[in-house]
């Protein structure tokens, strides 16, 4: 009798010692399954947090997430494989309030001495990124003269929704010459062909110059007008 008492006692030790290993695996899985549900969650609030953050900011600056053209290799002030080409071929894609769905405005187009009086830098701005930077470079005589030497450069922009600015040195050029040419890019238009004069040869003389910083972006109309100013008075 004790014998089967003592089988019967072992027998109900086991199952008990079974049940409370079921209902420690089964506390385990609980929890772990809370844990994962919490992480869910917070990288579910994380995402929709971000995503309203995105739409915001894109909704504030519409052009934020357009791709910044990657850098490019120095000028060689080399002839490129643009040249020589008709001039003709060189202008603008746009035609009056009219402009090819793939025309990129130039505009401010502007020319900055150089160290060198055999070389200036010409800058120009677009609204967004362009894969190259170029200006295309000639004499204005004969009339209609090909643009027969390509300079390239670089482009950058401090503020992407405020479009992209673009600068190129061009150099071997002959003190006092007149020059031809356009700036832009192959694949997305190109400024009105125009002409400039090269620094003069190198002579001791009185210079007087204007030096000033602006972002440009906003309320640069003060700005503008006391350069303006400067420069007439």
């Amino acid at each position: 009798g004790r014998e089967a008492e003592r089988r019967e006692d072992k027998t109900r030790k086991e199952k008990r010692r079974e049940e409370e290993s079921r209902r420690e695996e089964h506390a385990r899985m609980i929890s772990l399954t809370r844990r994962q549900g919490r992480v869910l969650m917070s990288v579910s609030v994380f995402c929709g947090l971000l995503g309203a953050l995105i739409l915001f900011y894109q909704a504030l600056y519409p052009n934020a997430f357009l791709t910044v053209a990657p850098p490019r290799a120095p000028p060689r002030n080399t002839p490129a494989a643009l040249a020589p080409v008709p001039a003709d071929s060189f202008l603008p894609a746009c035609e009056g309030m009219s402009c090819a769905p793939d025309y990129i405005p130039v505009s401010e187009v502007h020319l900055a001495y150089t160290e060198l009086n055999t070389a200036i830098t010409v800058s120009w701005h677009t609204p967004i990124a362009t894969a190259s930077s170029v200006v295309l470079l000639g004499t204005p005589q004969p009339q209609g003269a090909n643009l027969t030497n390509a300079f390239s450069g670089s482009s950058s922009s401090y503020m992407l929704s405020a479009g992209f600015n673009h600068h190129v040195r061009v150099s071997g050029l002959e003190p006092g010459r007149l020059y031809s040419y356009v700036c832009g890019s192959p694949e997305g238009g190109w400024s009105d062909r125009t002409v400039f004069r090269a620094p003069p040869p190198a002579t001791r003389r009185n210079t007087t110059f204007v030096v000033y910083g602006d972002m440009g972006a906003e309320y640069s109309e003060g700005t503008a007008a006391r350069v303006e100013n400067a420069v007439q008075s």
